[in-house]
């Protein structure tokens, strides 16, 4: 029998939601695109916006946003909201005596946030998180590291990234495949979070999907999720918040509801914008039909993009004092690109075609490695492999964090498409 069960039965439409991995569904543009060619030469889409008459602002005349202003604009996810949808799911599961199965998994894409709200969700109920064993630890195959997970207390365990947790190398699937078996032949319950392209290739290596009956992963976020998601996140600081505004006709580009959800999921009564424009805005913009279907429905992708988009007019003075001064009756313009407008990274042509390949799908299957652990695990030489990440940090590809490099979420999209159409393994999502 499957335990899962839908999250906010009462809600029609939630934000967030997790179902079935396999009918995750990515959302689609409103329109057929003619599709463009990039600077690389290669074909992807970027969509078109709707042609309008005499624009409202130029794309000359805008100024990009501050920092500090971006960051109350649009702030960082808060993954918390996640977890009561992420518990619900799980609910029926956490309460039988007898779970079947005893291990649950979720399959995340990239930026989706789900390593984190599982991390959440383990620390609400007081389960026992499991940090991923070292580099070294998973070519030594470090039973040490296995003990801690398949200790004989039986408590609950949760490791939110399993993808941290293998290598793609002769050595590097062992301690994996020990760490499932293990599990199986204990009766304990366990949750454990996977990236998608993790999950392809494991599947493929090690069979994983056999171990879980019933994958789950976050519901795509459509065009109005994503609408009364970036709104709430808005409004997260309090104040009035802000008006976006398309800059090429002027009309609202979010659905402002007058009682958007907030951070918690329940209603806010904070004042909103005019009656007129809560009317022209429950009409879900073609933006966010373009945003939803480039960022493929993951919240982390749709996030960067509609970050990338914004800007302020060229006389616009909005400051945190401005703000703080702002007694709610005018709401402060930020201004939207037109998506046709949106630029994002694309696959450049003035490199190795194969050492580029393997680079991007190296960082994707493992979710992010430092440059070192990189050029382990592929045929190239350190000084190669560390001038390719330079370069492909130079045109946006990758960027790096405390040493880890990843694949920027403005870039997933064309990267995902690049990889695809060379035949290469992708994920799901």
């Amino acid at each position: 029998m499957n335990p899962i069960r839908s999250s906010n039965q009462q809600e029609s439409n939630p934000i967030w939601k997790f179902i079935p991995l396999d009918q995750y569904a990515k959302p689609q543009a409103p329109t057929k695109e003619t599709i463009r060619t990039g600077i690389s030469g290669l074909k992807g889409w970027l969509g078109r916006a709707p042609t309008p008459g005499e624009p409202v602002l130029t794309e000359t005349e805008l100024n990009l946003v501050p920092q500090v202003l971006l960051d109350r604009a649009a702030p960082v996810p808060d993954w918390r909201e996640a977890v009561p949808a992420l518990n619900a799911n799980l609910e029926t599961w956490l309460s039988a005596s007898q779970p079947e199965p005893w291990g649950q998994i979720v399959v995340g894409g990239p930026y989706s946030g789900s390593a984190q709200i599982i991390s959440h969700w383990a620390q609400d109920i007081e389960w026992r998180l499991i940090d991923p064993p070292s580099v070294e630890q998973i070519l030594a195959e470090d039973t040490g590291w296995l003990g801690q997970v398949l200790s004989a207390d039986q408590a609950p365990v949760v490791i939110p990234n399993l993808e941290h947790c293998y290598l793609r190398h002769c050595d590097g699937l062992t301690l994996l495949r020990r760490l499932l078996d293990g599990l199986s032949s204990r009766r304990r319950r366990y949750v454990m979070g996977c990236d998608s392209w993790a999950w392809a290739f494991l599947s493929k290596a090690i069979n994983i999907n056999s171990s879980f009956s019933y994958p789950l992963t976050l519901g795509a976020l459509g065009p109005e999720q994503l609408g009364r998601w970036l709104y709430a996140l808005a409004r997260r600081a309090g104040g009035p918040g802000f008006g976006f505004r398309q800059a090429d006709y002027g009309k609202s580009v979010l659905p402002l509801f007058k009682e958007a959800s907030t951070p918690e999921g329940e209603p806010s009564a904070a004042p909103g914008p005019s009656d007129r424009d809560n009317q022209e805005a429950k009409k879900v913009t073609d933006f966010l039909s373009y945003l939803a279907s480039f960022s493929f429905g993951l919240p982390g992708i749709a996030w960067a993009a509609w970050r990338h988009s914004l800007r302020l007019a060229p006389e616009a003075e909005i400051d945190e004092t401005t703000l703080q001064d702002n007694d709610g009756e005018e709401i402060p313009t930020i201004w939207v690109k037109p998506w046709s407008q949106l630029k994002f990274p694309a696959i450049p042509t003035q490199t190795d075609r194969c050492q580029l390949i393997f680079i991007l799908q190296m960082l994707l299957l493992h979710n992010g490695l430092t440059a070192p652990v990189l050029s382990e695990l592929l045929p190239y030489a350190s000084s190669e492999v560390r001038q390719t990440l330079y370069y492909l940090d130079h045109v946006g590809l990758v960027a790096t964090e405390q040493e880890i490099w990843r694949v920027t979420p403005l870039a997933y999209p064309a990267v995902r498409r690049f990889l695809e159409g060379e035949g290469y393994l992708v994920a799901a999502i």
